[in-house]
């Protein structure tokens, strides 16, 4: 995976998805069995939860400093 957490989020739930119609078997039921509401991986893929939208977040400001950092040993 790359790119943010977030995207990475939204990806892991089309691939469970997609994954899930190849084993022969449905998103509710994965969701049945994991003990999640059928609409949650929907309302997720429109917008991921907040931790998923603080650690995205996290991410993006250590990834700046990051790059700043090695902008200024270059210099």
């Amino acid at each position: 995976m790359s790119g943010n957490f977030e995207d990475d989020f939204r990806r892991a739930i089309e691939q469970i998805k997609t994954d899930a119609k190849e084993a022969g078997t449905s998103l509710t039921a994965a969701c049945k069995e994991a003990q999640v509401g059928r609409a949650t991986p929907d309302r997720w893929t429109k917008k991921p939860p907040k931790t998923i939208r603080l650690i995205s977040r996290m991410q993006e400001i250590v990834r700046k400093k990051k790059e700043a950092r090695h902008g200024a040993e270059r210099d």
